[in-house]
């Protein structure tokens, strides 16, 4: 992620200060979200035996009609979803730099929670990975335990949680020898 891309998001890096590594969540778990939509795309086409009775009571050429302009209005709904979907998995981002965590949380499309911590505040840094799925696919939770008043800063379904976890201890112990 580049420094112009930061700051566009309201963002403002401090001199010196440099981007580490980005954390996603993994592209796994956006894959699994989008299942239950293909799956949505096709359910009507399995309802068309159910439906074709009712057609052929209303005409053939009407009935095709609504039945197409149903589906594309179903399809619309799907695709906004996915959109939506899309949306929260790309903006949804934690930003490690060598003097900060950026948590930028998407929580709807027009909604965005910007947190920051500071390394010196990181007391503990805990990794759950839960599951054979996980622990095969190297994706958990990353839970960094802070010190003030700010609320615990919680990456769920980060991809390869033990790396990240291994970056911010080596980094932090950087930062407070330099001190």
């Amino acid at each position: 992620m580049e420094r112009s891309t930061l700051e566009h998001s309201g963002i403002q890096l401090e001199p010196n200060e440099d981007i580490i590594t980005v954390v996603r969540r993994d592209l796994l778990i956006f894959f699994a979200r989008l299942s239950f939509l293909i799956i949505g795309i096709f359910l009507p086409l399995f309802a068309i035996p159910f439906i074709t009775p009712l057609i052929d009571q209303i005409s053939n050429e009407r009935g095709v009609t609504i039945f197409f302009v149903l589906y594309s209005f179903w399809f619309l709904i799907l695709f906004l979803r996915f959109f939506y979907r899309w949306t929260d998995y790309h903006l949804d981002v934690w930003i490690v730099t060598n003097r900060r965590v950026f948590d930028i949380e998407q929580q709807r499309l027009f909604s965005r929670i910007i947190s920051v911590f500071p390394l010196e505040n990181i007391q503990d840094i805990t990794v759950e990975m839960r599951g054979i799925l996980a622990t095969f696919f190297k994706f958990g939770n990353l839970h960094i335990h802070t010190a003030g008043d700010k609320q615990d800063l919680i990456i769920r379904h980060a991809r390869h949680p033990m790396e990240v976890k291994e970056v911010l201890s080596r980094i932090q112990h950087e930062a407070l020898e330099k001190k």
